[in-house]
Formats: C-alpha cells, structure tokens, sequence
C-alpha cells in the first residue's frame, strides 16, 4: 500500500473515477438534449405540414377543420415549445368556431329548429378546451332545453361521451382528418 501510495497510482485510479463518472453525466446530458431537440423538431415539422390546411380552413372560416389539425400536434406534442406557441392561436380559432356556431344555433333557434340547434351547440361542446367556453355552451343548452323540446337522444349521448360518438364525434372526425392529412400508415 505504501508503494502504490508513493508511486501515485491510488490518486490516478481516483482521478481515472471522476473522468469516467463525468463522460458518462455528460454523455447523459448530451443523450437528453438530442432527445429534446428532436422531439421539437418533429412537433415544428408536423406543423409546417398541417399549416396551410389550417390557413386554408380558417380562411374559408372552417374553424372546426383548424381546431382539429392545431389538435393533431397539440396531442402528440404537449410538450414541446411549438405547442405552446400554437395553444395561443387554438384558443383564437376556438373562440371564433364558438362565435360562428353560436350564430348558426340562434339561426336555427330562429326558424324554430330546437334540435338542430341542440346538436350544434353539442357538436361545438366536443371541440372546446376552455372551461368558461364549455360553461357557455352548457348555458345556452340548458336555455334551449328550457323551450320545451329535447335534443335526439343520440345528440345527448354524444354530448355525455363524446368520444363514443360514431360518426358525429370529434375523435372520429379528427381520425379522419389526421388520415387524410398523413396518409394511411
């Protein structure tokens, strides 16, 4: 022991240690940086891929089309930065489909359609994400409702399950959206 402290090998094993336990942090880090940044990547390139089909659907006022492809990336890609970025412009195109559905619902309400202006009211219920929109929404059901007539029992379901909706529900319609925009897999 002696020797081997003399001749300096204990100190070099030591400073061999912290070397290698260092390379590996760094390699660590440097393993959850690529990760990272091809992880946005692939959220910034599905985006520029769906980007004119929603310039195209909000500029022929297809808020609903713009919500569910701004849906596609928002749920495959929650976390990235291009997410949060496009939260900002989802909750405008929301607002806006809110806006015009509602119009279109007094239209109905208007020409004395009740259930056809509960369905719309319930077709827009799927889409939103903000709680004081769906509050909205909710409201005004409850004040059609009050009129006297009752939406289709299949509007109803699809309002209490949206996803179990066949082919009026917004998970089906974002599949079909998704499918037509990727191609199939």
């Amino acid at each position: 022991l002696r020797e081997k402290l003399e001749s300096g090998q204990i100190e070099k094993a030591r400073q061999r240690r912290r070397l290698i336990r260092t390379l590996g942090g760094a390699a660590l880090l440097l393993a959850a940086a690529v990760g990272i940044v091809i992880y946005e990547l692939r959220a910034r390139d599905l985006w520029g891929e769906l980007r004119p089909a929603v310039n195209d659907a909000v500029s022929a006022q297809g808020y609903r089309d713009a919500l569910l492809l701004c849906d596609n990336v928002l749920e495959r890609y929650r976390w990235s930065l291009k997410a949060r970025e496009l939260r900002d412009d989802r909750d405008d195109y929301e607002q806006r489909h809110l806006d015009a559905e509602q119009g279109r619902s007094a239209d109905l309400e208007r020409r004395g359609q009740l259930p056809e202006a509960i369905t719309v009211l319930i077709e827009t219920h799927t889409l939103l994400r903000s709680e004081k929109r769906r509050g909205t929404i909710t409201e005004r059901l409850a004040g059609l409702r009050q009129h006297g007539l009752a939406a289709p029992q299949e509007a109803d379901d699809a309002f209490e399950h949206p996803d179990a909706a066949s082919a009026t529900g917004a998970a089906g319609h974002r599949r079909r959206l998704a499918h037509a925009q990727t191609g199939p897999d």
